[in-house]
Parts: C-alpha cells; sequence; structure tokens
C-alpha cells in the first residue's frame, strides 16, 4: 500500500470517529384545540409558552393568538376593520398574503424600535388574531414563519356553538349591541327551541334603543315561550318579562304588555317599577280601577315614584282628586328602611 492511500485510510477513519455536527432546533409546534390553529415557531430563537398561551423568544419578541369578534360571518379585511379602533396608529396595511395583516412601527417605553404585526384569520363570525412584537428584525423574521405556519382548526360542533354564544355574550356585555344582536339572531336561528339566543337578541335589541324595538320584541316573546330545559333561568324571565312590557308600551302596545306585567309583579311582588309600569298599562288600556290598585303598591313600595307618576302621560287617564291625593300621601311618606337611591335605579326604570 502506497503511503497516501494509508493516509487516505487514515482520514476516513478518522472522519468515521468523529462527533456529528450538531443540528439545528426543530421548529416548535403549538396547537391550541380551545381557539382552534396550529402554528410553528421558528427553530432560530428560543422560545417558552406560559399557561395562558403567550408565546416569548430570547430574542425579546413576544407573541400570542386571540379573537375578534363579529357580528356575522366575514371575510379577514373585515376581521381586520372591526380590530382597527384597538389596533395602534398609522398602520401599514400589507398585501399577498392570504390573510388580513397589519404592521407598526415605534418606540418601546424604553426608546427602543419596536415592530408589532397583527394578522388575522375568520373562522365563521370569529377572527382569530396573531400577534407579534419586539425587536424589529427579530419580531420580522418570527412574525413571517409563525404567519407562514398559521393554520386554522375547525372546532367540534358543539364547541363552535358554545364559542358562538360566548361571543354574543361577550358582545353585548362590552356596549357592542349591533354585532351581537346580529350574532344571537344568528344564533337563534340555527338553534331553534333555545331560549338564551332569543333573549340575547331581545336585550341586545333593547339596548340599542328604539329603533331596534320591533326587530327585538319578536325574540323576547319567543324567549317567554320556551319551556323545560332551555327555558330561561328565573332571573332572565323576569328581566325579559319587564324588557318586553317596556318595549310593548313604548310601541303604543298597552293591550300585550298587560300579560307579562301581571306575571311579573306575581314573580316579583316587592319590585316597585313593576307595578308602576303595570299601572301604566291599565291606564292606557283603560282600566282605571286596576291602574290605582297597581300604583298603590308601587307608591308603598317606592314612594319617590309620586315625583313621576305627576307627569307621566301614560297616567293621564287617572289624572284627578284620586290621583292627587294618592301622590300627596305618598309625598309625605319617608322612603321604606330597606330603600335607597342604587335600589332606585335598579332593573328598568319606569316607562
Amino acid at each position: 500500500m502506497s503511503r497516501a492511500a494509508a493516509c487516505l485510510l487514515l482520514a476516513l477513519a478518522a472522519c468515521a470517529h468523529a462527533p456529528p455536527a450538531p443540528e439545528a432546533s426543530a421548529a416548535r409546534v403549538i396547537e391550541d384545540a380551545a381557539l382552534g390553529f396550529r402554528l410553528t415557531l421558528p427553530p432560530s430563537q428560543r422560545w417558552t409558552v406560559d399557561a395562558a398561551g403567550a408565546m416569548a423568544s430570547d430574542a425579546g419578541v413576544q407573541a400570542r393568538v386571540g379573537l375578534e369578534l363579529l357580528g356575522a360571518p366575514g371575510e379577514a379585511s373585515a376581521c381586520l376593520e372591526a380590530a382597527r379602533p384597538a389596533l395602534a396608529a398609522k398602520v401599514d396595511v400589507s398585501t399577498g398574503r392570504p390573510h388580513a395583516e397589519v404592521s407598526h412601527r415605534a418606540k418601546s417605553p424604553a426608546g427602543a424600535p419596536l415592530a408589532t404585526h397583527w394578522a388575522f384569520w375568520p373562522r365563521g363570525a370569529d377572527c382569530l388574531v396573531l400577534e407579534v412584537d419586539g425587536p424589529p428584525d427579530a419580531a420580522d423574521a418570527a412574525y413571517d414563519w409563525i404567519a407562514g405556519s398559521f393554520s386554522v382548526q375547525p372546532l367540534a360542533p358543539p364547541a363552535q356553538r358554545r364559542a358562538d354564544l360566548e361571543g354574543a355574550v361577550s358582545l353585548l356585555g362590552h356596549g357592542k349591541y349591533s354585532p351581537a344582536l346580529d350574532r344571537f339572531e344568528l344564533l337563534a336561528r340555527e338553534t331553534p327551541g333555545a331560549a338564551l339566543p332569543e333573549y340575547g337578541a331581545l336585550m341586545s335589541g333593547y339596548a340599542l334603543g328604539e329603533p331596534a324595538y320591533r326587530r327585538a320584541l319578536p325574540h323576547g316573546e319567543a324567549a317567554l315561550g320556551i319551556q323545560g330545559d332551555a327555558a330561561l333561568t328565573a332571573e332572565q324571565r323576569r328581566r325579559a318579562l319587564e324588557t318586553v312590557a317596556l318595549i310593548e308600551l313604548t310601541l303604543g302596545e298597552a293591550d300585550k304588555a298587560t300579560s307579562p306585567l301581571a306575571e311579573l309583579v306575581v314573580r316579583e311582588p316587592g319590585y316597585a317599577p313593576g307595578h308602576y309600569n303595570y299601572a301604566c298599562a291599565l291606564a292606557l288600556r283603560g282600566d282605571p280601577d286596576a291602574a290605582f290598585g297597581q300604583l298603590a303598591e308601587a307608591l308603598a313600595l317606592e314612594p319617590r315614584l309620586a315625583e313621576h307618576a305627576r307627569t307621566d302621560g301614560d297616567l293621564k287617564s287617572l289624572v284627578g282628586a284620586r290621583l292627587d291625593a294618592m301622590l300627596d300621601e305618598a309625598a309625605r311618606r319617608p322612603p321604606p328602611p330597606s330603600s335607597s337611591e342604587d335600589d332606585a335605579g335598579d332593573g328598568a326604570e319606569p316607562d
């Protein structure tokens, strides 16, 4: 064997026993069954994920996924527009991707450059929102990788119905009454015989004000008509009875309003606004004796209602000595010990 060949064999043997070169870190897969998404984190940064699902890298990048709620199914652009009021000012809209996205350059509180990216994917009336921020170079690279790997996962039908209902309740609770009404109405169509979506549509429409009353009223009537396991709770029924009655009184349908108010005062005999509004409905219907009886109940519970009653147009058919005497007597009485300004504001105001 030549010296050159021997050297080559020795070199090959040495290579065979040398330790392998380190491999690049694998991309970390994140799957969230509750929100319904899958993504991967770039291997160029080391990541930690906390119990709430927030992702942070050793390069100072933060990433998180949340929800933006729509009233009805929409495109990615609708998701972006719904979220835009809460986004940082002067966003730059980027195009060329299948999802809607915006980005923003700013300074951190410490004065360091900061890049923030948002991306939106629709799933029914929900929008999954990816937010990535951090030092510009690291945040840009992480965002490109994560957004490119992001996929929306369908929820099981029971989980999707629960998410739809929770979304509608959240919209209502945050004062977004118009999309809440849209979403509750969609749920009512998809789950006939369930009282809660009908109740939510009633309350959303009532919160929108008189222009939405005729739209909301059928939902309230439907909610009150549902019995069994899908019926309203006792408190929900009390509120629905009062809200339906107030809408009917406002729409000039006093005859219809007497029915829910009659049930309300039986259910809540100590609730002064219920008796007061029942008196208004009876007076408008032309039943003065019954109206005086309910007004007396209301004033016994809350004498301060006398001031409101003096100028209430719904009680104009009762105007006369009998009403004056009743109101004067109530005005002289001190409020009951349990009465307070807060109590007087509980529930709906007298119509």
